[in-house]
């Protein structure tokens, strides 16, 4: 019944080898048919010599940062299960050399991916999201230069179940793709939404339910049957509804119950059917299989359903206690029934169950007591077996909270956390770290154990503090805030008021509060002397002054985290702390010569150090330093660079930042058009990253003074009005009263009065706060009014004040502008 589905696939195979890239979601619900779709497909190239590589999403690996990829790499590279870490290294090393890459560059992340102790992996000289994109865009490089040698076919299966981590590789891999000899082949269930430049490439094959008239003709395969009695027919209608996994299992119930017959061409039902209990579910009719196993078997089984989908030979061997010789027989009957079938690769044999749902039926079937036990068995053995596989400690964590063993599954909870940094998957870490915080919670929180969940949410939330998460930081720590207070745990009190100030200002916009408690945070960081706590409450203490207009101060505590980062030589670190304070401390205080210096030595860093979240920071700020300055051009150069890198890994706030700048940049360029749309993207993600809400009121501000620019007119005065009283943000307090004040001066007519009487509340604003360069902007916007009402004298008059302010600031391309205007 799915013939047309494999002629697209064969006709995208075709495609590909005349060397056009070829991508197919298959998206189905469980048993319609996805892994058999697949398996006629792989069938079919089968006399090919091309090369197919395969890696399958696994439900209790979904924590697990590039685990098909991984998969693919190994079998890319021939990497057996068993292999030392000796053999592996070599192995890399003699793939990278027969395909020309460099190996100081690719071996050491391609290690790392591979969980090879002393990979030479520098982790600390990269941030974390440019390790992340480190390690993808060496898998990247890998696949694509076999593509290239070769046409290439890549099946993954069951993205529903995909990491985070793969889901970004996954998206990387689709931006360079062109004109290459490869086909992609996904599956998975209808829940799983591709990533949006992956719908570029891809047809999505939808695999429905059978029809009545193609489960008739599976009826007649299946039953070797021309003809089929309709009371027959009509039964396994109803029971299996169109899923041909269910229709397999039915017919095959009907058949080991001896309820068919067959009368020459027709196959129907015996005559005392009655007599026969027949299978009303799906559920029913996999118990029927499993149940007429010998009980020995029938042990196995069950243990290898907990183990889950695919279970390993020798951990089976351990978690039974059984010998060689008494347990194959007990695994033939598992066999020969068709619940599982065996792989092997090199010395190691691992089975498989047929389907995701006889494991989950048969995993269902057992007595929650018995589960306990066995997830205990289970999660000792691989502690033996596995003590050193650092990829198997959330699985641990995973079976010990099954078992409800909650200290083992905190402290394997607590190691898969530290793997998943080391990928840096910020999502996979937050996974495990919420685990071991669910752990101890389950217990008596007393003495040490108190400690240890304090340790634990505050782990988690700075793991959210990381990602700019801050909602889900303070959701992390609100509980143990008190507890912690009431211990005087200094050990976390730093990072707890790192956190909860950060998000007092950035989230509720409650700078009084946020500001005391990130002074607090500072205090105990030095008294403890944590050089994390130190860096950090320094640094967010010097950005939440800076939104509050208090320049030097936000200098003083920036220059101190710089200071901490300078002394570890980490230059991604270093060129971060420079764009922070070009941006927060100098340009908007008008010292601009400062502001440009720093921005321009924070761009040549970050180009030095390689790091893409660095570069994401480096080139916005010194987009807006060039901006400052008055230099147009290269503003919108840097400003776009910034958006590129901040798009690539995601970094919201600076996506928006850079989007907002780039929108003024143009809209001094003329190009209102293009200024509007850029404001519109920047209040999007603003929404998104629920920080600053008042900061979205600035960019609809500055949106609307674009399309003024275009010629609209429509308008609510006292909306605008009512945005600006409502912005709780004293930086962008005096910017948004000359955006309203340039608005209404746009509007024309009688209400130009009220336009003034904004722009001179922007001048009381600015002057009070010491931000001479928006001060110099105020001036000519009063200026330009003046002219519109005739008043030359003044107009000429403010012109000068401007003049001066910026030759004040050192903002030499605005001197130029104006000094040509006047």
């Amino acid at each position: 019944g799915r013939e047309r589905e494999l002629e697209l696939l064969l006709d995208g195979y075709d495609r590909m080898r005349e060397g056009k890239v070829q991508v197919f979601f298959i998206t189905a619900e469980a048993g319609v048919g996805k892994s058999r779709l697949l398996y006629e497909f792989r069938q079919c190239l089968g006399h090919q010599h091309d090369l197919i590589l395969e890696g399958q999403c696994l439900s209790y690996r979904r924590n697990q940062a590039y685990f098909p990829w991984v998969q693919i790499l190994k079998t890319l590279l021939d990497i057996q299960p068993d292999d030392p870490d000796e053999v592996v290294r070599r192995r890399v090393c003699a793939a990278l050399k027969r395909e020309g890459f460099e190996e100081d560059t690719l071996l050491p992340p391609l290690l790392e991916l591979l969980s090879i102790k002393d990979s030479g992996f520098q982790q600390h000289l990269l941030s974390p999201e440019a390790r992340k994109e480190k390690v993808s865009k060496t898998l990247q490089q890998i696949l694509l230069r076999r593509a290239e040698l070769q046409p290439l076919v890549l099946f993954i299966e069951d993205l529903q179940w995909m990491d985070q981590s793969s889901r970004d590789m996954l998206r990387l891999l689709m931006e360079d793709i062109d004109g290459l000899r490869l086909l992609l082949v996904f599956t998975g269930r209808p829940e799983f939404t591709p990533p949006g430049n992956l719908k570029r490439f891809y047809r999505q094959i939808t695999l429905n339910r059978l029809s009545k008239r193609e489960s008739l003709q599976i009826f007649q395969q299946l039953l070797g049957s021309p003809d089929i009695e309709k009371k027959l027919s009509d039964l396994i209608l109803e029971k299996t509804e169109g899923i041909p996994f269910f229709i397999e299992e039915y017919i095959r119930s009907l058949k080991d119950r001896k309820a068919l017959r067959q009368d020459g061409s027709t196959c129907s039902l015996v005559q005392d059917i009655q007599s026969i209990a027949l299978p009303t579910t799906i559920q029913d009719v996999i118990m029927a299989r499993v149940d007429s196993l010998p009980v020995a078997s029938r042990e196995v089984l069950q243990t290898g359903a907990v183990i889950e989908r695919e279970f390993d030979h020798a951990l089976l061997k351990q978690v039974l206690d059984l010998p060689e010789d008494r347990l194959r027989p007990l695994i033939n009957p598992l066999l020969a029934s068709d619940l599982i079938y065996e792989r092997k690769m090199g010395a190691k044999t691992t089975y498989h169950f047929q389907h995701n749902l006889i494991q989950e039926v048969v995993y269902a079937s057992i007595l929650s007591g018995k589960k306990k036990v066995l997830h205990e068995a289970i999660a000792r053995v691989m502690e033996r077996l596995y003590q050193e596989n650092e990829e198997l400690y959330g699985v641990m964590a995973e079976h010990f909270i099954a078992s409800e063993n909650y200290i083992q599954g905190a402290h394997y909870a607590e190691l898969a956390c530290k793997k998943a940094e080391k990928s840096a998957s910020f999502q996979d870490v937050i996974t495990e770290a919420r685990k071991r915080v669910f752990c101890l919670e389950q217990m008596a929180l007393t003495g040490d154990l108190e400690k240890q969940w304090i340790d634990a949410r505050s782990a988690l939330g700075l793991y959210f503090l990381m990602i700019n998460q801050l909602v889900e930081a303070k959701e992390a720590v609100s509980p143990v805030f008190q507890p912690a207070i009431d211990q005087d745990y200094r050990q976390r009190l730093s990072q707890l008021f790192t956190i909860m100030g950060s998000y007092h200002y950035m989230v509720e916009e409650e700078f009084e509060a946020g500001l005391a408690e990130l002074e607090r945070a500072v205090e105990l960081s030095i008294e403890t002397n944590d050089l994390i706590a130190l860096l950090f409450s320094h640094y967010l203490l010097g950005l939440a002054l800076s939104w509050h207009c208090q320049f030097e101060r936000s200098s003083f505590y920036i220059q101190k985290a710089l200071d901490v980062v300078q002394a570890l030589n980490i230059l991604w670190s270093v060129s971060v702390m420079k764009s922070n304070l070009s941006f927060y401390a100098y340009n908007f205080s008008g010292n601009l010569e400062a502001g440009f210096q720093n921005s321009a030595e924070a761009q040549q860093l970050a180009e030095t150090s390689g790091d893409s979240y660095s570069k994401a920071m480096a080139f916005t700020c010194h987009g807006v330093s060039c901006f400052f300055k008055g230099h147009l051009p290269e503003a919108e150069r840097n400003l776009r660079r910034g958006i590129y890198y901040s798009d690539r890994i995601n970094l919201l706030t600076y996506r928006a930042l850079a989007h907002q700048w780039l929108g003024q940049t143009l809209y001094e360029r003329g190009d209102y058009r293009s200024s509007q749309d850029h404001h519109r993207q920047a209040g999007v993600l603003r929404e998104e990253s629920r920080l600053f809400p008042s900061t979205i009121k600035l960019n609809r501000l500055a949106a609307i003074r674009s399309g003024f620019r275009q010629g609209e007119t429509q308008v609510d005065l006292k909306k605008l009005e009512r945005m600006v009283k409502e912005s709780k943000i004293k930086l962008y307090e005096g910017l948004m009263a000359r955006y309203v004040g340039e608005i209404i001066n746009l509007l024309g007519g009688p209400t130009r009065a009220r336009g003034e009487d904004w722009l001179q509340r922007a001048v009381e604003i600015h002057r009070q706060y010491g931000m001479y360069w928006d001060l110099a902007q105020d001036f000519w916007s009063l200026s330009r009014l003046g002219k519109k009402k005739g008043g030359e004298r003044q107009a000429r008059h403010y012109k000068e004040e401007a003049l001066a302010l910026f030759e004040k600031c050192r903002a030499d391309g605005w001197v130029q502008i104006l000094k040509d205007d006047l």
